[in-house]
Protein backbone atom coordinates (compact mmCIF):
# COMPACT_ATOMS: atom_id res chain seq x y z
CA UNK A 1 0.00 0.00 0.00
CA UNK A 2 3.00 2.50 0.79
CA UNK A 3 4.31 1.86 -2.95
CA UNK A 4 0.62 3.14 -4.31
CA UNK A 5 0.85 6.12 -2.47
CA UNK A 6 4.56 6.59 -2.91
CA UNK A 7 3.82 6.38 -7.10
CA UNK A 8 0.98 8.90 -6.50
CA UNK A 9 2.52 11.40 -5.22
CA UNK A 10 4.79 10.68 -7.64
CA UNK A 11 2.37 11.32 -10.26
CA UNK A 12 1.39 14.54 -8.68
CA UNK A 13 5.01 15.94 -8.00
CA UNK A 14 5.84 15.01 -12.15
CA UNK A 15 2.47 16.54 -13.05
CA UNK A 16 3.52 20.02 -10.56
CA UNK A 17 7.07 20.22 -11.85
CA UNK A 18 5.85 20.33 -15.56
CA UNK A 19 5.80 16.67 -16.32
CA UNK A 20 3.57 17.39 -19.50
CA UNK A 21 5.55 20.51 -20.66
CA UNK A 22 9.16 19.69 -20.20
CA UNK A 23 9.67 15.96 -20.11
CA UNK A 24 11.22 13.63 -22.06
CA UNK A 25 9.70 10.93 -20.69
CA UNK A 26 12.25 7.98 -20.20
CA UNK A 27 9.70 5.89 -22.19
CA UNK A 28 10.05 8.14 -25.11
CA UNK A 29 13.80 7.85 -24.94
CA UNK A 30 14.27 4.27 -23.98
CA UNK A 31 11.10 2.73 -25.16
CA UNK A 32 11.96 3.83 -28.91
CA UNK A 33 12.85 0.91 -31.03
CA UNK A 34 16.83 0.61 -32.15
CA UNK A 35 17.29 2.13 -35.98
CA UNK A 36 18.97 0.21 -38.29
CA UNK A 37 22.77 0.70 -37.96
CA UNK A 38 22.70 2.60 -34.53
CA UNK A 39 22.86 0.63 -30.65
CA UNK A 40 19.95 0.56 -28.87
CA UNK A 41 18.72 4.07 -27.32
CA UNK A 42 19.04 2.88 -23.73
CA UNK A 43 21.22 -0.19 -21.91
CA UNK A 44 20.78 -1.75 -18.66
CA UNK A 45 23.97 -2.53 -17.00
CA UNK A 46 24.36 -4.89 -13.55
CA UNK A 47 21.36 -4.77 -10.58
CA UNK A 48 19.40 -2.18 -12.85
CA UNK A 49 15.53 -3.10 -13.72
CA UNK A 50 13.01 -1.83 -15.93
CA UNK A 51 9.59 -1.37 -13.80
CA UNK A 52 6.53 0.44 -13.80
CA UNK A 53 6.39 4.16 -13.69
CA UNK A 54 3.95 6.79 -12.98
CA UNK A 55 1.81 5.72 -14.60
CA UNK A 56 0.86 2.16 -15.40
CA UNK A 57 1.69 2.30 -19.44
CA UNK A 58 5.39 4.16 -18.49
CA UNK A 59 8.64 3.50 -17.99
CA UNK A 60 10.65 3.15 -14.64
CA UNK A 61 13.78 2.36 -13.73
CA UNK A 62 15.14 0.48 -10.68
CA UNK A 63 18.66 0.41 -9.43
CA UNK A 64 18.70 -2.27 -7.31
CA UNK A 65 20.90 -2.25 -4.05
CA UNK A 66 24.11 -3.98 -5.60
CA UNK A 67 24.60 -0.85 -7.88
CA UNK A 68 23.21 -0.43 -11.85
CA UNK A 69 23.79 1.66 -14.63
CA UNK A 70 21.23 3.22 -16.86
CA UNK A 71 23.33 4.34 -20.20
CA UNK A 72 21.95 6.35 -22.71
CA UNK A 73 22.85 7.38 -26.31
CA UNK A 74 23.48 10.89 -26.68
CA UNK A 75 22.39 11.70 -29.70
CA UNK A 76 18.67 9.89 -28.82
CA UNK A 77 18.04 12.53 -26.84
CA UNK A 78 17.57 15.35 -28.81
CA UNK A 79 18.82 18.67 -27.16
CA UNK A 80 22.91 18.02 -27.03
CA UNK A 81 22.55 18.75 -30.71
CA UNK A 82 21.25 22.37 -29.99
CA UNK A 83 23.94 25.17 -28.60
CA UNK A 84 23.50 24.78 -25.53
CA UNK A 85 21.72 21.62 -23.18
CA UNK A 86 20.79 20.45 -19.83
CA UNK A 87 19.54 17.38 -18.20
CA UNK A 88 17.43 16.44 -15.28
CA UNK A 89 16.02 13.55 -13.72
CA UNK A 90 12.90 12.76 -11.20
CA UNK A 91 14.02 10.29 -8.98
CA UNK A 92 14.62 9.30 -5.08
CA UNK A 93 16.41 6.97 -3.00
CA UNK A 94 14.68 3.57 -2.19
CA UNK A 95 15.69 2.66 0.74
CA UNK A 96 18.12 5.19 2.09
CA UNK A 97 21.74 3.80 2.35
CA UNK A 98 23.46 4.45 5.83
CA UNK A 99 26.52 6.29 3.70
CA UNK A 100 23.82 8.32 1.39
CA UNK A 101 22.37 7.76 -2.35
CA UNK A 102 24.10 9.21 -4.99
CA UNK A 103 22.90 9.27 -8.65
CA UNK A 104 26.15 9.26 -10.89
CA UNK A 105 26.15 11.31 -14.39
CA UNK A 106 28.96 10.47 -17.00
CA UNK A 107 28.98 11.74 -19.98
CA UNK A 108 31.41 9.63 -22.53
CA UNK A 109 32.74 11.98 -25.64
CA UNK A 110 35.83 9.64 -26.29
CA UNK A 111 34.95 8.38 -29.37
CA UNK A 112 33.89 11.49 -31.30
CA UNK A 113 36.24 14.16 -33.12
CA UNK A 114 36.57 17.79 -31.86
CA UNK A 115 33.77 19.08 -34.62
CA UNK A 116 30.96 16.47 -33.33
CA UNK A 117 30.94 16.41 -29.75
CA UNK A 118 31.01 19.47 -27.25
CA UNK A 119 33.79 19.23 -24.91
CA UNK A 120 34.15 16.61 -22.21
CA UNK A 121 32.74 17.79 -18.72
CA UNK A 122 33.76 16.61 -15.52
CA UNK A 123 31.36 13.78 -14.02
CA UNK A 124 28.51 15.18 -11.85
CA UNK A 125 26.40 13.21 -8.56
CA UNK A 126 23.53 14.48 -7.12
CA UNK A 127 22.50 13.16 -3.35
CA UNK A 128 18.91 11.43 -2.85
CA UNK A 129 16.66 11.24 -0.37
CA UNK A 130 13.37 9.15 -0.02
CA UNK A 131 11.54 12.36 -1.42
CA UNK A 132 11.54 12.50 -5.84
CA UNK A 133 13.33 15.43 -6.79
CA UNK A 134 13.98 16.53 -9.70
CA UNK A 135 17.70 16.12 -9.69
CA UNK A 136 19.91 18.51 -12.21
CA UNK A 137 22.46 15.99 -14.03
CA UNK A 138 23.83 18.17 -16.78
CA UNK A 139 23.80 22.13 -16.01
CA UNK A 140 23.49 23.92 -19.38
CA UNK A 141 26.39 23.26 -21.28
CA UNK A 142 27.63 23.11 -24.80
CA UNK A 143 26.17 21.50 -27.10
CA UNK A 144 27.18 20.05 -30.41
CA UNK A 145 25.34 23.17 -32.24
CA UNK A 146 23.77 20.37 -35.12
CA UNK A 147 26.94 18.72 -35.63
CA UNK A 148 26.16 14.79 -35.56
CA UNK A 149 26.90 13.06 -32.50
CA UNK A 150 28.25 9.34 -32.73
CA UNK A 151 26.14 6.58 -31.25
CA UNK A 152 29.02 5.40 -29.30
CA UNK A 153 28.89 8.82 -27.14
CA UNK A 154 26.90 7.88 -23.98
CA UNK A 155 25.12 9.74 -21.10
CA UNK A 156 25.54 6.95 -17.72
CA UNK A 157 23.44 7.47 -14.73
CA UNK A 158 24.74 5.13 -11.74
CA UNK A 159 23.33 4.31 -8.46
CA UNK A 160 22.61 2.16 -5.88
CA UNK A 161 18.81 2.01 -4.47
CA UNK A 162 17.18 4.69 -6.84
CA UNK A 163 14.21 4.78 -8.62
CA UNK A 164 14.16 7.13 -11.55
CA UNK A 165 11.15 7.68 -12.86
CA UNK A 166 11.44 10.77 -15.74
CA UNK A 167 14.05 12.41 -16.97
CA UNK A 168 13.71 15.67 -19.24
CA UNK A 169 15.66 18.47 -21.05
CA UNK A 170 14.33 21.71 -20.05
CA UNK A 171 14.21 24.57 -22.92
CA UNK A 172 13.40 21.40 -25.34
CA UNK A 173 10.06 19.73 -27.05
CA UNK A 174 10.53 15.82 -26.91
CA UNK A 175 11.86 14.28 -29.96
CA UNK A 176 9.16 13.44 -32.81
CA UNK A 177 8.40 9.98 -31.84
CA UNK A 178 6.28 9.14 -34.89
CA UNK A 179 9.10 7.61 -36.90
CA UNK A 180 10.23 10.63 -38.56
CA UNK A 181 12.94 12.83 -38.76
CA UNK A 182 12.53 15.81 -37.16
CA UNK A 183 14.67 17.31 -34.59
CA UNK A 184 13.19 18.71 -31.61
CA UNK A 185 12.29 22.18 -31.79
CA UNK A 186 13.92 24.96 -28.69
CA UNK A 187 10.87 25.98 -26.54
CA UNK A 188 10.73 29.75 -25.48
CA UNK A 189 12.05 30.66 -21.93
Amino acid sequence: MAERSRIAFVALLWSACGGDEQALRLEQVCGQPPVPQQSAPCRLIGDAQETTGITGDSLAIRFGSAGGALEIRINALGAPLEQTWSFEVLAAARPLRPEGNLLVRKLDFSSCDAVSCPEQPVDSQAALDEDFQWAVMVETIPGSNSNPIPDSAKLILEGADIDIVDIRTPGFEPPDTDGGDNPPTPVPR
